[in-house]
């Protein structure tokens, strides 16, 4: 445990300096620099794998005259190719 003794002995040998107006400037440094080297951006650049050929999907009977078909379709999901099969939309 900390004794308070010497942090109010401390305190009281300091206050009668907080009336005798010293003043404490800080100067501030700025420092600019410039560089002549170039900026290298690399891009990267991801080559998918071709598209497979078109899946042969069976059509079942519409649900009503109204229908169409949507064929199905290949999808890249971010690393490989996926079936997005197709479907009857009114």
């Amino acid at each position: 445990m900390v004794k308070p003794l010497p942090l109010i002995t401390m305190l009281l040998a300091t206050t009668p300096l907080l009336g005798t107006g010293c003043v404490v400037k800080r100067e501030r440094e700025v420092v600019t620099t410039t560089s002549r080297m170039p900026v290298v951006q690399h891009d990267i650049v991801v080559q998918r794998p071709p598209m497979p050929e078109p899946r042969t999907e069976v059509r079942t009977a519409p649900p009503s005259s109204t229908y169409r078909w949507v064929e199905g379709h290949w999808e890249w999901n971010g690393s490989d190719w996926e079936w997005s099969a197709g479907y009857w939309t009114p």
